[in-house]
């Protein structure tokens, strides 16, 4: 059967946004003429918006979905639910795993919704995929469009950057007078935290960044720093005890500059957050350092990289579970990764990429 028009709804964040693409190319691919849009919230819409398999957006606020008051999210629901129902999708893909989203979709009239039965909480869909067991999101989302015959097309993620963000990347390492063979490395002490929740329990110690920068420039390393406006006090901590080889752009780079920026490093280390996953969206090695969540969902999978998750003794974790965190006061998980062997792995995947 072929359809005409087709909706995703996957509001973000910037990480499942990005977990999401190879479900979106293999739909693109399966239905080539469809028009496919996406309902996506605003805040995250950057990580998605040069993305070739996707027609049209649907750009919601999602501040008002998650933190404003009843009243002010029924109005808004409403209004999106009437807009939805204008366009007259044939089939709707929910890549959300929350009941209150298949029930948007039925009210928002689509014949065809596909998406998570949840605990049982599928009831408002009319093929329901069934969660068991420990498995990459990627593959989650694979699940959901294969329920629906769309066979899968890779695992990879996409991110498409533009050149005008690698013309400014280009001009800002210049001026630093950075080299092409420079052996460039990023560092992303910050992240994990979006419009819905903050999750700074994921954040490997800034103390731990701070020993493993002062190794790698040591080293002769150029150590590039990276993240939101958010994450400045941070890179301010580890630029205290540092002043050659180490240079700053946090904050002062758009999320496709900051992509340009990766694609630039030899390696990338960061712990479980969006920039890992946008790291490997463009093919650059991670070392990546989780805790509290379980990597088998959200490791990268480009080749060389490598994660680290210490809790062969710690019997709380993971704790993550569906979108909460217990109030954990002494997160032994993430701090069981020593500086040593994340500097080491470093160093063994920049040998591998002579």
């Amino acid at each position: 059967m072929g359809f005409n028009k087709i909706l995703i709804i996957k509001l973000g964040a910037i990480g499942d946004l990005l977990m999401a693409t190879p479900a979106v190319r293999a739909l693109k691919k399966a239905y080539p003429t469809a028009h496919i849009s996406l309902l996506v919230g605003k805040s995250s819409k950057m990580a998605v918006s040069g993305n070739p398999h996707i027609d049209e957006f649907i750009e919601c606020d999602d501040y008002i979905i998650y933190k404003g008051t009843l009243l002010q999210k029924l109005k808004y629901i409403l209004s999106l639910i009437l807009k939805i129902k204008r366009k007259k999708y044939d089939v709707v893909f929910v890549f959300h795993r929350d009941w209150r989203f298949n029930l948007f979709a039925f009210l928002c009239g689509i014949p065809e919704r596909v998406g998570f039965d949840r605990n049982g909480e599928g009831r408002f869909l009319t093929k329901k995929v069934r969660i068991s067991g420990v498995k990459h999101n990627i593959d989650h989302y694979l699940d959901v469009v294969n329920a629906f015959g769309v066979q899968d097309d890779g695992k990879n993620m996409e991110f498409t950057i533009n050149r005008e963000a690698e013309i400014a990347v280009d001009k800002i390492l210049e001026a630093w007078d950075l080299k092409e063979d420079d052996i460039k490395v990023g560092i992303l002490a910050g992240g994990a935290s979006n419009i819905k929740s903050k999750m700074l329990i994921k954040r490997w110690p800034l103390e731990y960044y701070v020993e493993l920068t002062k190794k790698m420039v040591s080293g002769g390393y150029k150590v590039i720093l990276l993240g939101a406006n958010s994450d400045k006090p941070g890179s301010k901590v580890i630029l205290k005890s540092l002043s050659d080889n180490i240079f700053d752009l946090t904050g002062k780079t758009t999320l496709e500059e900051t992509a340009a920026v990766m694609k630039k490093c030899k390696v990338i280390v960061t712990h479980d957050s969006g920039p890992m996953h946008l790291a490997s969206a463009v093919g650059r090695p991670v070392v990546s350092i989780f805790g509290p969540t379980d990597p088998r969902e959200y490791y990268p999978l480009n080749r060389n990289s490598h994660y680290f998750w210490n809790v062969g003794n710690i019997d709380c974790a993971p704790c993550y579970s569906e979108g909460e965190f217990p109030d954990c006061k002494d997160p032994r998980c993430i701090n069981a990764v020593s500086v040593e062997e994340v500097y080491n792995k470093m160093l063994e995947i920049l040998k591998h990429l002579e």
